[in-house]
């Protein structure tokens, strides 16, 4: 999910346990009923309401677009905070 607070650009990921029998079958978020989806949008709004701070919640992405925002933030993490670790 797309987010932009009082920082910037915020991704967030939307994931689940692999175990929970509700949604052990859904492999993508575009599978979610839309009313799902709006609680998941209405939760990220009112999280930072009670912070006093702005927010916009944009599209919801898919795995792929998931899996890209993973893999550049271990980039990042590799390049900026623990470089030469493995």
């Amino acid at each position: 999910m797309t987010m932009v607070d009082d920082k910037g650009p915020d991704d967030k990921i939307i994931a689940i346990h692999a175990d929970d029998p509700e949604y052990a079958h859904y492999r993508d978020i575009s599978e979610l009923l839309p009313h799902r989806l709006q609680e998941l949008e209405q939760f990220f709004l009112d999280y930072k309401v009670l912070e006093q701070k702005p927010v916009s919640v944009g599209g919801m992405q898919g795995r792929a677009q998931a899996e890209r925002v993973i893999r550049d933030a271990v980039k990042l993490y590799r390049e900026k905070i623990a470089p030469g670790r493995r």
